[in-house]
């Protein structure tokens, strides 16, 4: 078994990309970033009402590939045709030849358990103007219905990229969409992906050269926004440069540093390998808060960045002292809080005054973080693992 995850890589090429024929497959810890073929992946903002595109850079690809294998295979169209064929033909290549077992194909495709909608949420119903629905898990794949056919679906996404397959296993048809650059809630990959299947199975498709750039209307109203990167603050911050410093920790997602860039003039915040720098909001954007707030914007060889607000947290009895701050860009909902080592009993009431109904799984053990921010518990899973073995690699669950 050790040696089976050990060369996890190995295995994938010996067992999937070769015997399927999908020599231009490889993955992004391995792949030359500077090869022509090689499509380049684009992050996009707006700033002061104009679309702007930032280029992925190889070395923040080539980190996020050794963390986990779903996003870490780099293919073409071509090989993931062949990859498609070989769902549809339940297992063999193109040469007709069995690959994997058909009973274990089966059961790749077999329905586990319920989930969400992969396609655009306002569309995903059984009326719109076709029948389309994904409503239950497979291993790696999700299945559903279209056009009242069996449907076998996945999408993905990683940095500057996105993609999409979908297959009519038993009309013998499949189609993928490869793209660079965002894709909001699919709105542009599901789309163009029933088009083809539309076309492949002789049926007028419902999307057309003018409803493919207004959708998901005329059929749902758009409610999508992209909201415009803020311009830099001048303002002082509320608090003197040392005390936003040091090693913050949370019982889940571990620890990140902030220090001082005295060459950026500004705030850096230091998470595993990524690094951002803190730009403060101007007042203007504060909504209805008092206090200041932060972005993370792209630092070194990390390409993301993140408008949601980091919100600084001072003593409640120590005036001008910071001992943590919340973090909506790890999570939105109930966004969880880093503290100070040295200010951790005044987070801990601070935790159990902003969600009650959690203190327990948030401050008593790691087991019960499960509930909490469950999630995330597989991810950092994976990572423990990793860091337990550099060698180690799992399988992808999606192309």
């Amino acid at each position: 078994m050790l040696k089976t995850i050990r060369g996890g890589k190995n295995l994938i090429s010996e067992n999937f990309f070769e015997p399927l024929g999908m020599s231009k497959s490889t993955f992004s810890t391995r792949i030359d970033y500077s090869r022509e073929d090689l499509a380049t992946g684009y992050h996009h903002h707006r700033l002061n009402g104009s679309d702007t595109f930032t280029k992925n850079t190889p070395e923040s690809l080539r980190r996020w590939g050794e963390l986990c294998a779903s996003g870490a295979i780099i293919s073409s169209a071509k090989d993931m045709a062949n990859w498609l064929n070989f769902h549809i033909y339940e297992g063999k290549n193109i040469t007709g030849h069995q690959v994997m077992d058909q009973k274990l194909v089966h059961e790749l495709h077999k329905p586990r358990f319920a989930i969400g909608t992969t396609h655009y949420r306002a569309i995903e119903r059984s009326t719109f103007p076709i029948s389309i629905m994904d409503y239950a898990y497979a291993m790696g794949l999700k299945v559903g219905h279209y056009r009242g056919y069996p449907l076998i679906v996945h999408s993905g996404a990683t940095f500057g990229y996105r993609s999409y397959m979908a297959m009519l296993p038993s009309e013998k048809i499949g189609a993928i969409v490869l793209n660079t650059g965002p894709d909001l809630e699919y709105r542009h990959r599901a789309p163009v992906t029933h088009y083809l299947l539309d076309s492949a199975l002789g049926i007028d498709p419902y999307i057309n050269s003018t409803t493919i750039c207004t959708f998901p209307k005329p059929w749902a109203d758009d409610n999508q926004t992209t909201t415009d990167r803020p311009e830099r603050s001048n303002e002082s911050l509320d608090f003197k440069i040392g005390e936003y410093k040091g090693i913050y920790t949370e019982l889940f997602f571990g620890n990140l540093e902030i220090s001082y860039n005295s060459t950026l003039k500004s705030l850096v915040m230091k998470y595993g390998w990524g690094e951002w720098e803190l730009i403060l909001w101007p007042s203007a954007n504060k909504e209805d808060s008092s206090e200041q707030r932060f972005y993370a914007a792209e630092s070194g060889i990390n390409t993301v960045f993140d408008y949601s607000p980091l919100y600084f947290i001072e003593h409640p009895y120590k005036t001008g002292t910071v001992v943590g701050f919340r973090a909506t860009a790890f999570e939105t909902e109930r966004p969880p809080i880093f503290c100070k080592e040295e200010h951790q009993d005044i987070c801990q009431k601070i935790r159990a005054k902003s969600y009650p109904e959690e203190e327990a799984h948030l401050c008593d053990s790691a087991v019960s973080v499960q509930f909490a921010y469950g999630k995330f518990y597989v991810f950092v899973l994976l990572v423990f693992a990793k860091s337990m073995n550099d060698n180690w690699s799992l399988p992808s669950s999606s192309s």
